[in-house]
């Protein structure tokens, strides 16, 4: 009895030996295993965020389609002669509805790390509405050069600029970096 537990032992050890699992094994759709089980939870409990950002797996989405319809902005910045970088800085790039809110999609990169003037991309991967509604329609645009990484504090040395309400439709929008 020992033998055969320790033999059917050793067989499941060596056909799995090769890292990739066989359907034979682990039943159930292609790619689904037990991590897409996990990241699955793990994506409700978030309200359908997926905090890394990646297609999970047994998803039926096509990457390559999404991309060609998705809809995005992109923002040229470029900063006032008078606004100094400085260490520790973040640029905040945001989309909200004329309305008000939250916003709909931010950027948030720390501002030594590009090169100005450069054009920031906001688009579904950045979106903040996690209650499904598209990324679509009108929004103003905000840029924010920030010294101590709170968005919503403004303090001597800050610098930004607000658009006019602009249309999503993969169009590109200029704005210059104030003093504020």
């Amino acid at each position: 009895m020992l033998i055969a537990i320790l033999f059917g032992f050793s067989l499941l050890l060596t056909s799995c030996s090769d890292g990739t699992p066989s359907r034979e094994r682990f039943p159930g759709p292609q790619g689904a295993t037990t991590d897409s089980d996990r990241a699955n939870t793990q994506k409700a409990v978030l309200g359908g965020f997926d905090p890394l950002n990646t297609q999970l797996a047994g998803s039926k989405q096509n990457n390559s389609a999404k991309k060609e319809n998705a809809k995005r902005l992109l923002v040229q910045i470029q900063l006032h002669q008078s606004v100094k970088l400085k260490p520790g800085m973040l640029l905040y790039v945001a989309a909200r509805r004329p309305e008000g809110g939250a916003p709909v999609a931010v950027q948030r990169i720390t501002a030594s790390q590009i090169e100005f003037p450069a054009t920031i991309t906001l688009s579904e991967q950045n979106s903040m509405l996690r209650d499904g509604s598209p990324f679509e329609g009108q929004v103003i645009v905000s840029a924010r050069l920030d010294q101590d990484g709170d968005p919503l504090s403004k303090q001597k040395g800050d610098a930004g600029a607000l658009s006019a309400e602009v249309s999503i439709q993969n169009q590109k929008i200029s704005l210059t970096l104030k003093p504020e």
